[in-house]
Formats: C-alpha cells, sequence, structure tokens
C-alpha cells in the first residue's frame, strides 16, 4: 500500500496488543486476541498468533492488521 498509517515508537520491547490498542488500530483488546488467534496480524510477513510474547520492533517494520489494515512502524528520533 502507498498510504499506510505511521505509528511512531520507541526503542523498547513492545507487547504488541498494547500498542494496537492504544495506538487506536483496535477497538477492543478482545478483538486484537481474536485477531492474532486467527492469525490475522502479521509483523513483516510472519504471523503473530501468541498476544502473549513481547515483541522487539524496529524502525520501517509493517504490522498487518486483517486484510487491509496496514501500518509502518518508525522510530522517535
Amino acid at each position: 500500500p502507498t498510504d499506510m498509517e505511521t505509528v511512531y515508537i520507541m526503542n523498547i520491547e513492545y507487547d504488541l496488543l498494547e500498542l494496537m490498542f492504544s495506538s487506536g488500530l483496535i477497538v477492543s483488546k478482545s478483538e486484537g486476541k481474536r485477531l492474532m488467534g486467527q492469525g490475522g496480524v502479521t509483523l513483516n510477513d510472519k504471523k503473530i498468533t501468541n498476544w502473549k510474547n513481547k515483541t522487539s520492533l524496529k524502525n520501517g517494520d509493517i504490522l498487518k492488521i486483517g486484510k487491509r489494515k496496514f501500518v509502518e512502524l518508525k522510530t522517535k528520533k
């Protein structure tokens, strides 16, 4: 996609469920858990199925939520 939303992150480990909820990408944590359990969340084309794990993110990572929501992750400078 050419017009991706951008979410600015810090260089720390993230709970992806919390990141998606706090940045408004999902309406509830239950929705996020369901999406992850069904394989609907990918980070750089790798499926994220365990919502309990923390993940190290880096500048330029692409987070895909569902079929049509793409987000580019950028670190704050």
